[in-house]
Parts: structure tokens; C-alpha cells; sequence
């Protein structure tokens, strides 16, 4: 469950990946005291997925494939395939394209070299089971979910999941590094400190970089989920002072939003949430409340400009906020 089989298809391409490794090095299994083992755990792991997915196990990935797919957007697989196979294995050190709030390349560039160089000593070494499983789920990954795409983009949620093994060379590289740094080193008080504190300020760094993308470049550049936005304007000060029922106005009341304002503990009453169509049905709101409107649109469109006339006549109030996120391309309105 923790690799995201039950609700994550590409996930699921590890199945194959374990039974070529057990095939690749069967030699070192004994198959007669060992199989009865493996053969439950593969029976537990699958069983949920048939129960939940019934024959969608294999239909959705089937569908989903470059040679399945829209002819509209796929007119000619052998060609997407050729594209996919240059840009998703840059994908870890170089991407352009910004979706599912990731901005840059999948690994920040001091782990991207990093990667590179333990994938290159996983290579030399390939004979040793242990990098040939990393090979093999590096390799089957890759063209799983992103060589097979039938997208003209590189699939951020799809090769995600290439990520863990990318880290895994990662630490393979720093860690040959440090190797190498000692090698080089004279014995004495270099060698004891040289290395340690080279890998200290690499691993600093790794962790700066990361938190920067994070917290600075990712929200700036990609944007935020138009639900974090609601939450941030439900939670500011002039939703907060005087009290008063907090009421958001969306699209639709499911999804990810109606989870996060029913799931999270609010001081005082909780927000109501209400579709446009149920704001229709309202007559009028308390004067005291705050009214947080999610615009269908960006620029608001007709439907939204006739939201916020309904609802300025229903609260007797004006626009008070444009309440953003911090890439200043999704936002919601609030009335008070």
C-alpha cells in the first residue's frame, strides 16, 4: 500500500518488476521451500486490487497506454514513443513543463548528479543482484509510465514513481563520493575530518535546495490547489474577527475542498460549503457572515459575475478581499 498499489495504476508495474528479478536470479531461491511463501504474498498483495478494481486492473492500464489512447491525441504512438524515450529519462534533471503543483525537474540538480553518477556505478556492477533489482525497476518503470505515455508531455504523476529508485542512486553516489574523498585523502587529521564534513555540507545543501523548491519556487511557479486558497481566506483575519458563520460558495461541494472544511478542527462553528446551484436557493445570509467565493472562472466569467451580484444582494456586503495564492494565479473573493 505504501507504493500506492490500490490507488496509484502505476504503481503496480513493481508486480513484474519482482517477478523478473525472481526469475533473473532464481538460482538464489529455493523455489521448493520458497515458492508457497511468495505465492501468498503476491495472492495478498493482488487480492485487494482484483476486490476494488474488478477487471479495471487491467483495462485502465490498457486505456491508458500510448497505443490505446485518443487517436486525436496520439495519431502516431511509434513517434510519441520516440519522443517519450528522449525527454522522460531529463525529466530528473530538466523539465519545462509545470503540472500537479510540480515546477522544475523531478529531482533538485544536486540530487539529480548524484543519481546520474550511482546510476552509472548500478551499470558497472550490474552482475550484483541487489543493483540488478535497481536496474531492472529503473528501467520497467521508466517505460511503464512514462516511455508508454501517450501524453507529449513528460507525466509528472506517472513517473513519480521512478523517484524512489532515483534517490536510491542518489545515496549510491554520495556514498561512492565519500569513498572516493577518503581514497584521496592523506592519513591523519584530513582524512578524519576532510570527508565528513564534505558530505555534512552536501547533505545540508540537498535538504536546502529541496525546502527552497518547496516552499519558495513550486508555490511562486506552479501555484497552489484552489482549495489551500479557500482554507487561507476561511482562516484570515477578516473571516475570523466578530465571529459569524463562515460560508464558501463553490462549483460543487465534493472533491478535495468539501474534505478539507469538513476534516479540519476550526475554532468556533465550521464553514458551510454550498454549490452554486444551492446558493441559488438561499433567500439570505446572516449579516454577520463571511462569505468566501471560489470564481468558476479566471478572469471570472458571465456565471460569476451574476454569483457575486446574487450574493452581494443576499449579505448586504461588498467585496472586502482577492484573497490569492502566491503565484497570483488562483484566487477566491470574499464578502463581508
Amino acid at each position: 500500500a505504501g507504493m500506492g498499489f490500490y490507488v496509484f495504476f502505476p504503481a503496480r508495474i513493481i508486480l513484474p518488476i519482482l517477478v523478473l528479478v525472481l526469475l533473473l536470479y532464481r538460482s538464489h531461491v529455493d523455489l521448493k521451500r520458497d515458492l508457497p511463501i511468495l505465492l501468498v504474498g503476491f495472492i495478498l498483495t493482488v487480492i485487494p486490487i482484483v476486490i476494488v478494481a474488478n477487471t479495471e486492473i487491467y483495462t485502465i492500464i490498457r486505456d491508458q497506454g500510448v497505443f490505446n489512447y485518443d487517436p486525436g491525441i496520439v495519431p502516431a504512438p511509434w513517434d510519441r514513443i520516440r519522443d517519450n524515450i528522449v525527454r522522460s529519462p531529463l525529466a530528473f534533471n530538466y523539465n519545462e513543463k509545470l503540472q500537479h503543483f510540480i515546477s522544475g525537474s523531478l529531482l533538485e540538480p544536486i540530487t539529480a548528479v548524484l543519481a546520474l553518477l550511482g546510476l552509472a556505478y548500478a551499470l558497472r556492477r550490474f552482475r550484483r543482484p541487489a543493483f540488478a533489482f535497481l536496474l531492472v525497476w529503473f528501467g520497467f518503470a521508466l517505460v511503464g509510465t512514462a516511455v508508454a505515455s501517450p501524453h507529449d508531455f513528460v507525466p509528472m504523476n506517472r513517473i513519480s514513481f521512478v523517484i524512489p529508485v532515483m534517490v536510491v542512486f542518489a545515496a549510491i553516489g554520495l556514498s561512492k563520493g565519500y569513498e572516493f574523498a577518503q581514497g584521496i585523502t592523506d592519513r591523519g587529521a584530513l582524512r578524519r575530518v576532510g570527508p565528513p564534513v564534505a558530505l555534512a555540507i552536501i547533505v545540508l545543501a540537498v535538504v536546502g535546495s529541496n525546502l527552497y523548491r518547496f516552499w519558495e519556487v513550486t508555490p511562486n511557479d506552479a501555484g497552489s490547489n484552489i482549495g489551500a486558497v479557500v482554507m487561507k481566506a476561511a482562516l484570515s483575519s477578516e473571516c475570523t474577527e466578530g465571529g459569524g458563520q463562515r460560508v464558501v460558495v463553490a462549483p460543487g461541494t465534493g472533491g478535495a475542498l468539501g474534505l478539507a472544511l469538513t476534516t479540519r478542527s476550526w475554532t468556533g462553528e465550521p464553514p458551510v460549503i454550498l454549490s452554486y446551484d444551492e446558493m441559488e436557493r438561499v433567500r439570505e445570509f446572516s449579516p454577520t457572515s463571511c462569505v468566501i467565493y471560489r470564481p468558476n472562472r479566471e478572469p471570472p466569467d458571465e456565471t460569476d459575475e451574476t454569483n457575486l451580484k446574487r450574493l452581494q444582494r443576499l449579505t448586504g456586503a461588498q467585496q472586502v478581499l482577492d484573497e490569492y495564492d502566491d503565484s497570483g494565479t488562483r484566487r477566491v473573493i470574499v464578502l463581508r
